[in-house]
């Protein structure tokens, strides 16, 4: 009974949190004669970090700056006008909201965090003991973890030659595939991929983890390679929809 009620508690936590946000943004915040500054602003952030969150506005009597959020927060700093909060172990996407009142009228803003992280697995599947020369060999990288998926992306590779990518889809694991013609050439080449998370528009960097390489064996001279294709080339095969 007392863990029903805790959870209980919880989830109305929660839902006033969000009925909250709902009733003190925008349009509200358009008629506002003075604005509520939320610094710093929309951050993109390394998931499980704790950072500082500073509230203020420019009006003649402001009152009960606040700040609301579903993390730990602790109040670090108040003056005329503002109010600073610690917030704690940030592990996903959310949104904190500073709001007060302004000459007797409530004023709101609001900041989006958004959380990355590395992916924890980027691996090669094993490549079959020997290849056949002239037949299609099927390319698998398995990915788990990594955020913001919009910006993160899997690069299959031939040595250093990029044999095509994709973006992460948001199942997990994902296994991203492709399929490629295998040639005498290839014996004793190293096959591998990688990720890319690409946070340059966010102000950040392009992070990339590699898997560990896997080298082919190939067998066969490939004098049928031509009923395949018009030369040994290797040729790249639409990523599987299943992929």
């Amino acid at each position: 009974m007392v863990l029903s009620g805790l959870l209980s508690r919880a989830c109305w936590t929660s839902l006033n949190y969000l009925l909250l946000i709902g009733c003190l943004l925008p349009p509200g915040t358009q008629g506002q004669e003075f604005l509520m500054r939320v610094e710093p602003k929309d951050p993109v952030l390394p998931a499980g970090v704790s950072f500082s969150v500073n509230c203020s506005v420019d009006c003649p009597h402001p009152e009960r700056i606040s700040l609301e959020t579903n993390l730990l927060k602790e109040t670090v700093g108040r003056g005329l006008g503002w109010a600073a909060f610690h917030l704690s172990n940030v592990t996903g996407d959310t949104t904190v909201l500073c709001s007060g009142f302004c000459n007797g009228s409530q004023i709101a803003g609001s900041s989006r965090v958004t959380v990355y992280r590395f992916p924890e697995r980027v691996e090669l599947a094993p490549l079959p003991r020997w290849q056949s020369v002239g037949r299609h060999l099927n390319l698998s990288c398995l990915v788990s973890g990594g955020v913001p998926r919009s910006h993160l992306e899997v690069v299959l590779l031939h040595g250093e030659e990029e044999l095509g990518r994709q973006t992460v889809a948001n199942e997990e694991p994902v296994e991203v595939m492709v399929t490629v013609l295998a040639s005498r050439d290839d014996h004793g080449a190293n096959f591998s991929c990688r990720t890319e998370l690409d946070l340059r528009s966010q102000g950040l960097g392009l992070f990339q983890n590699h898997s560990a390489p896997r080298k082919l064996r190939t067998f066969g001279e490939g004098r049928d390679c031509r009923r395949w294709v018009m030369s040994c080339a290797r040729v790249m095969v639409p990523w599987s929809r299943d992929s």
